[in-house]
């Protein structure tokens, strides 16, 4: 029987050095890793970083706007429908305040002050009663001797005659010692503190707050601007 011939073993595919062999041993390959600091990007466009070593150039279009309000930082700002309010007081002309009344004093220009009708102070005017022209005072009445004939003293127009005496009252003048006369009251205003918002903060009579996010009438946002297109470069 014929002896049957040997073959000799094939030889193992062997890599240079930074080349890897393939799973069923038929090929080498090397990976090699992009430069990225050479990658550029076409006129009007910017080169942006992204996270897991990819990057985008993007177009600038412009910035976001506030459909409402105005732009702070990354918000929209602008009115809210809450107004401020104070925790103490009440709101007068910007400010929270106290209101307290007394009664007003009152004083005469002239005559005596005194308590009239329904407890108003009125001013007392008063005069001695005199004789009527052409008479003369004889043991405390009047008399005239041409013709001869007696009469009684008079008061001046305005006066009324109690007794020997004329009067007249009038209406005495309130006045305030402190805070502003009102009637016959004194209202005396005190500060007690601010009006505050319970959203938002103050901006003079009104509560401003975010209102929204900044938005690209174009385009979409990409953070402090819009953009119009993204290409990756790598």
């Amino acid at each position: 029987m014929p002896a049957a011939s040997a073959h000799p073993p094939e030889a193992k595919t062997v890599c240079p050095d930074g080349y890897t062999l393939s799973a069923d041993e038929t090929e080498c390959s090397k990976t090699t890793a992009q430069d990225h600091g050479k990658a550029s990007c076409d006129a009007g466009y910017d080169l942006v970083p992204k996270t897991r070593g990819a990057a985008v150039c993007e177009k600038n279009i412009g910035s976001p706007v506030c459909l409402s309000g105005f732009i702070r930082g990354s918000e929209c700002i602008g009115e809210l429908s809450n107004k401020p309010v104070c925790s103490s007081g009440t709101l007068q002309a910007g400010a929270c305040v106290t209101t307290t009344t007394t009664a007003a004093s009152y004083r005469c220009g002239s005559g005596r002050l005194t308590a009239g009708a329904f407890g108003i102070p009125v001013c007392e005017h008063f005069r001695v009663a005199q004789c009527p022209a052409g008479y003369s005072v004889l043991w405390g009445g009047c008399v005239k001797a041409n013709p001869p004939s007696t009469a009684d003293k008079i008061c001046p127009s305005g006066y009324s005659k109690r007794g020997g005496f004329c009067y007249r009252y009038t209406v005495a003048t309130p006045y305030c010692t402190s805070g502003t006369l009102s009637g016959h009251s004194c209202k005396r205003t005190t500060k007690v503190g601010d009006p505050t918002c319970l959203n938002g903060f103050r901006q003079g009579s009104i509560c401003v707050g975010k209102v929204g996010d900044p938005t690209c009438l174009n385009g979409f946002r990409q953070g402090s601007i819009c953009v119009g297109e993204s290409r990756r470069v790598w």
